[in-house]
């Protein structure tokens, strides 16, 4: 479903993707390192989507410092990976639209995780 939405309501958005030499690593750092850090964010209630390929994720929305605007970040752990993708938005702006659009990026990088770790995309396995 396309949703229509204001273009320039995302002001910025970053993608980051982190190696480890285990899964076991990667389980361990998204825990204590990701979740700590992430803590500061709060849960969206209009955030439904769960991952069917990751192990474990998390979305959240906060106030950048100086209120010059609200940041929203999604992290997940796929085996050994461990994939962030965040973008900034306008002060007072996180809309079902934006939340929409979000999630329409980290459907993406789901499909793009699952045909890399050669899982499938319906049931995770």
């Amino acid at each position: 479903m396309k949703t229509a939405y204001n273009e320039y309501s995302i002001q910025y958005g970053r993608h980051d993707i982190y190696r480890h030499q285990s899964t076991g690593i990667a389980r361990r750092t998204f825990d204590k390192v990701y979740l700590a850090m992430a803590r500061s964010l709060d849960p969206v209630s209009e955030w439904t989507y769960q991952s069917p390929v990751a192990e474990q994720s998390r979305f959240g929305c906060g106030n950048m410092a100086g209120s010059v605007g609200i940041f929203c970040e999604w992290g997940a752990q796929y085996e050994e990976y461990i994939v962030v993708f965040g973008v900034a938005l306008p002060p007072g702006e996180v809309s079902l639209a934006n939340i929409e659009q979000i999630e329409d990026v980290v459907r993406a990088i789901d499909a793009r995780m699952a045909e890399y770790l050669g899982k499938s995309l319906e049931n995770g396995d």
